[in-house]
């Protein structure tokens, strides 16, 4: 079996049926979906390494369960300034990434556009032969990232259903 890097994409805000209104990841949410990719990452035979965008939500959080467990981690930044205008915890945080990561490309050069977002997703797909996602079935970006991924034929374990089934032990 070939050795596997795994990428991950995801939404930035999560709904649990139960709950009324959309929520960041963060606080004990954020802790319920690093135990769930931590737990994926563990059962994972042949995982070699993780490549990320670093974006917010879901990506950043699979990115530090990566790096926290040792797997060599490719942060490809969309742009040179990206991250710059996030609030100053989140910053701090991809900043943590940037530094422990065993390498950081800049995918597209000049100021933020769509098109290089779209593009960072593209060329982690591309590098990648598994992902991990967290996708509620809405269209979105973690959605077009999904469709590119089928399109190249690499395999898609999405982890909602997981997140659903066992958020409650950790959000009471």
């Amino acid at each position: 079996m070939p050795a596997i890097t795994l990428t991950a994409t995801g939404h930035r805000h999560v709904q649990l049926p139960n709950w009324p209104r959309m929520r960041m990841i963060e606080g004990r949410t954020e802790q319920a979906l690093k135990s769930i990719v931590q737990n994926t990452l563990n059962s994972c035979l042949d995982l070699e390494s993780f490549v990320s965008c670093g974006m917010l939500g879901f990506d950043m959080c699979a990115t530090e369960v990566a790096i926290e467990i040792g797997l060599p981690t490719t942060l490809a930044i969309p742009f040179a300034a990206f991250g710059s205008k996030w609030p100053d915890d989140m910053r701090k945080r991809l900043d943590r990434m940037l530094e422990r990561a065993k390498e950081v490309i800049t995918v597209s050069k000049g100021p933020f556009s769509l098109g290089k977002m779209r593009r960072a997703n593209h060329w982690r797909i591309d590098r990648a032969n598994m992902v991990a996602a967290l996708w509620d079935g809405r269209p979105s970006d973690t959605s077009d990232t999904i469709i590119y991924a089928y399109s190249r034929r690499v395999p898609v374990q999405n982890l909602y259903r997981d997140f659903v089934k066992h958020a409650d032990q950790f959000l009471i």
